[in-house]
């Protein structure tokens, strides 16, 4: 029976421990901070790609569609395609992995959540690719 409870003990320790390495490996960014000053402002999309081939590419052209999205300082966001409007919550976290450290934007609306890993290049581009999702599609956005 001490065996038992033995066993028991070391594994609670051991996903204790597991459960404070995960914890420590991201950390919750407040805003606005320099993090999110790149992100606020209105983007407009430019295309999508990926797919289950992973060579399918959306476009404003190709689908007849505009999308917008726009995010405050004060954490909102408003996501537009065609007129048709999404509001919600975002927030942003650094995570780290074995290639470094990178954002993560986590959009909570009224119809979706979505967490995807956050890019830039240049002040004016951003990409976000979806956490968790192999055939998922990397949307790019231009800032407007």
């Amino acid at each position: 029976m001490d065996l038992f409870f033995c066993f028991f003990g070391i594994m609670k320790i051991k996903y204790a421990v597991i459960l404070l390495l995960f914890l420590g490996s991201c950390s919750k960014v407040d805003l606005p901070t320099q993090e999110s000053g790149k992100i606020v402002g209105e983007w407009e999309w430019v295309e999508s790609r990926g797919g289950l081939s992973g060579d399918d590419v959306l476009t404003p052209e190709t689908q007849s569609e505009t999308r917008e999205l726009e995010f405050k300082e004060n954490g909102k966001y408003r996501d537009c395609i065609d007129g048709d409007t999404e509001r919600g919550k975002y927030s942003l976290e650094v995570k780290s992995n074995s290639q470094g450290d990178y954002l993560s934007i986590y959009l909570d609306g009224k119809s979706f959540a979505a967490k995807s890993r956050l890019t830039f290049s240049g002040q004016d581009t951003m990409s976000l690719f979806p956490e968790d999702c192999a055939d998922c599609f990397v949307t790019t956005y231009a800032r407007k």
